[in-house]
């Protein structure tokens, strides 16, 4: 009697025994994740999504995307409050800080553009404007910092934001009453 090779159909049962919740979990994450981008690995929003949200706000890190998009202020303060309140290491997978960073780094980009346009109204020599500058160039360094899949670059970035919607409600305060007193 000879012994049959196992089968190698798709039909065949294995049994690998019961997977256990929290792989089941990060499965279904992943199938999420792949279901919600296209062949390049970048994402695509359902139309589901298209219909429930009035704009997205976009990461473009080679910055080819034009100005104008609106940025979803409450989102982003929401993520700083949450990043920032971290004490030590929250534990997340190193892919989830990735994307918290990319996200964070987006918005700081898109600020920064309005702080720099917001600078650019005010005199060559205001205060204000010389302030901006400087934050600007911080964050430029901030921000050329390769993203790392760590808490403390989430952080790092969360701060940048920060400082950057700080000096924007600074700029347009100011900018808004050197324009009524002219």
């Amino acid at each position: 009697m000879t012994k049959q090779p196992p089968s190698t159909s798709p039909d065949a049962q294995h049994d690998y025994g019961t997977p256990s919740p929290a792989l089941l979990q990060r499965a279904d994450r992943g199938y999420a994740r792949f279901l919600a981008t296209d062949h390049l690995g970048r994402k695509t929003p359902s139309s589901q999504d298209q219909m429930a949200r009035r704009h997205t706000v976009v990461h473009a890190p080679d910055r080819d995307v034009e100005a104008g998009h609106p940025l979803d202020r409450a989102a982003h303060v929401q993520l700083l409050k949450t990043v920032l309140a971290w004490h030590g290491e929250p534990g997340l997978p190193a892919d989830d800080y990735r994307q918290i960073a990319r996200q964070l780094t987006g918005a700081a980009r898109v600020v920064a553009d309005d702080v720099r346009a917001t600078a650019d109204r005010l005199p060559t020599e205001h205060a204000a404007r010389l302030l901006a500058e400087y934050v600007l160039e911080q964050s430029t360094a901030a921000l050329q910092a390769p993203i790392e899949g760590t808490a403390r670059c989430v952080r790092t970035r969360a701060r940048c934001v920060r400082e950057l919607y700080e000096r924007l409600d600074r700029l347009v305060g100011i900018a808004s009453q050197s324009a009524k007193g002219l």
